[in-house]
């Protein structure tokens, strides 16, 4: 199990902020255009910021208060309930107007590659939720709870 964790971990962050990059290059354009799509523009640079820190604590210290499940729980619980939002407003706004007003918009395509990887972050994050809180069971029958580090020492 510690083998997975330490090779997934790096692989699903890593996969992260590579979607971040291209979500915020992506609505960095849209919003330069003149389509407001400023939420997924600031969400996408938190989570490559907060997304390229755990990756480093995770490399440099993976024992600390940082690399611990809790915290990895709850970045990982409050970006995905965020990206959640973000992929459903994308939805409902973008990808609706786009099917109604397609000629009339220049930046359907954009808007479409917009909400698409809104969800499969949305997507990435539910299964690192998930594998997060397995891991948190375990940590919980050695006795440590949610303060267990996500590997062992």
């Amino acid at each position: 199990m510690q083998s997975c964790i330490r090779l997934g971990h790096p692989v699903t962050f890593g996969a992260l902020v590579v979607f971040s990059i291209i979500e915020m290059c992506i609505s960095a354009f849209l919003t330069a255009n003149d389509y407001t799509c400023r939420y997924i523009l600031v969400l996408s640079v938190l989570t490559i910021i907060y997304g390229t820190g755990f990756l480093t604590v995770f490399f440099v210290e993976p024992s600390s208060e940082l690399g611990s499940v809790d915290a990895h729980f709850i970045f990982i619980g409050l970006a995905w309930i965020l990206w959640l939002a973000a992929a459903g407003e994308i939805t409902s706004s973008g990808v609706k107007n786009c099917k109604s007003n397609f000629f009339e918009f220049a930046y359907c395509g954009q808007v479409w590659a917009l909400g698409g990887l809104a969800w499969l972050i949305c997507l990435l994050l539910m299964s690192m939720c998930v594998l997060v809180f397995n891991r948190s069971e375990a940590e919980m029958k050695r006795g440590y709870g949610f303060d267990g580090g996500l590997t062992e020492a």
